[in-house]
């Protein structure tokens, strides 16, 4: 039987949140269960889908920018990296999108993978 988690729950020291997955709201409980603040959010496909669609055949950047979600997520990709490494600082060059003077980061910055299924270092 499979699984799926159909939300986040959030552990506070008086209150306890839900997040619905993939912006569908969230809701905080108090101590006796009851509903104290809520967001019921939005599916985001329903505007983001058809907005990519029409994008592709218009040539026009999406209400969604994929560059502003590449920047926001290699930010967590450089904490994620400065954690695994155990550095307390590290030099990121956001032009080459590489660590200056540390191989080990570097090193973590892409996955092996195995042959035919490889990434060209140059796309």
């Amino acid at each position: 039987m499979a699984f799926e988690l159909v939300r986040v729950e959030i552990y506070g020291t008086r209150q306890l949140m839900y997040l619905g997955r993939h912006g569908c709201g969230w809701q905080v409980f108090d101590e006796d269960g009851k509903i104290v603040a809520e967001d019921k959010g939005y599916f985001p496909d329903k505007w983001h889908q058809p907005n990519f669609v029409d994008c592709i055949r218009s040539r026009q950047k999406p209400n969604a920018d994929i560059e502003q979600a590449h920047h926001s997520a290699c930010l967590v990709h450089v904490a994620n990296v400065a954690y695994r490494t155990g550095k307390p600082a590290l030099n990121f060059d956001p032009m080459s999108e590489t660590f200056l003077d540390c191989a080990e980061a570097n090193g973590l910055l892409k996955p092996t993978y195995r042959p035919p299924f490889t990434v060209p270092n140059e796309v």
